[in-house]
């Protein structure tokens, strides 16, 4: 049964207050034993998530620098590749699907692997504990269900950007061809804008399910679309303080991004390999896992242990009977 969410409304500072104090608490003073495990995990939670790759930059200047005297007019060469590409069309057809099929089955792997660390982490963190046997064991059941949902998305997403990207091909072979004229520079804008709102609503939607929808999944014990319509229900009634929680993360990504920089550079670069760099940073991801837990607790679905009472002060020792006679 699923509880109902308190009426109060979340605290995002407060809930950030908390989970500094738990992360002092926890991982203070520093202890290999505990850190190392954690780093393993967090690596786990984070595959697939970070990293990201450069842009490249091209120079364009008149016709004579793209198409040299000489050379074929831009007509003859989109001409030439069509040609080209209808005499090969069935090998890439079939070099294309390979690819493609390639790139699903190892983004299957990266995303089932982050599946199992989002729990793994988000236990570790809400039990205070430092295992990885354990929560791997524990929640499978869980994070097959949210890889189906993050592999879900994620396709959605490729498949979004192959949308926009066809139309704004066909737009830039135009102006090639024709020359720089308002209707395919509009329609390259405005398919950019929609790239842009696109991204934005995917990265909302992963974080709603990894900050939310799987701890809820542990909380109440229930598939991850259950556990989606639950956390979709408290950022409505708290939309103000989702978004003020977007906006900090942001700010956190680009000082979390900082130092990351800061201590791969002060490491020798020792602090850019996996796991030892999240075994370096373990109190900014920490903070980062047990903040939207702090967020869900002040909403009445509380993952942290209760604390035990405090244990009976001893009795003291028993006086010595005096001696009779």
């Amino acid at each position: 049964m699923i509880a109902p969410s308190v009426s109060r409304k979340l605290s995002v500072g407060t809930a950030a207050s908390e989970a500094l104090e738990i992360v002092r608490a926890r991982l203070f003073p520093f202890r290999l034993d505990r850190w190392l495990p954690l780093g393993f995990v967090t690596f786990l939670d984070r595959c697939g998530r970070a990293g990201g790759g450069g842009t490249g930059g091209s120079r364009f200047g008149n016709s004579d620098n793209i198409f040299p005297g000489g050379g074929p007019s831009p007509e003859e060469a989109i001409s030439t590749a069509k040609d080209w590409i209808g005499e090969h069309l069935a090998v890439i057809l079939a070099v294309g699907a390979i690819v493609v099929v390639l790139m699903l089955v190892l983004a299957a792997v990266v995303l089932w692997l982050n599946s199992r660390g989002v729990f793994m982490y988000a236990d570790n963190v809400a039990s205070g504990r430092f295992d990885v046997a354990r929560p791997w064991r524990e929640h499978a059941d869980r994070a097959w269900s949210y890889f189906g949902w993050s592999f879900g998305a994620s396709l959605v997403a490729f498949f979004g950007v192959v949308a926009l990207l066809v139309p704004i091909g066909f737009f830039v072979i135009s102006l090639i061809r024709f020359g720089a004229h308002p209707g395919p520079i509009l329609g390259i804008i405005a398919l950019a804008l929609l790239f842009i709102v696109w991204a934005i609503a995917l990265n909302l939607f992963s974080i709603v399910l990894r900050d939310f929808a799987a701890p809820l999944q542990i909380a109440l014990d229930v598939r991850c679309g259950r556990a989606l319509g639950v956390a979709w229900g408290l950022v409505r009634a708290n939309l103000g303080s989702f978004v003020i929680y977007v906006l900090l993360k942001i700010v956190f990504g680009i000082v979390a991004a900082i130092t990351s920089l800061l201590a791969g550079c002060f490491t020798c670069c020792l602090g850019f390999l996996p796991i030892v760099h999240h075994t370096l940073l373990q109190p900014l991801y920490y903070f980062e896992r047990a903040w939207s837990l702090c967020l869900l607790r002040q909403a009445g679905y509380d993952l942290f242990p209760a604390v035990p009472p405090p244990e009976p002060p001893p009795l003291p020792p028993a006086e010595p009977l005096p001696a009779i006679g």
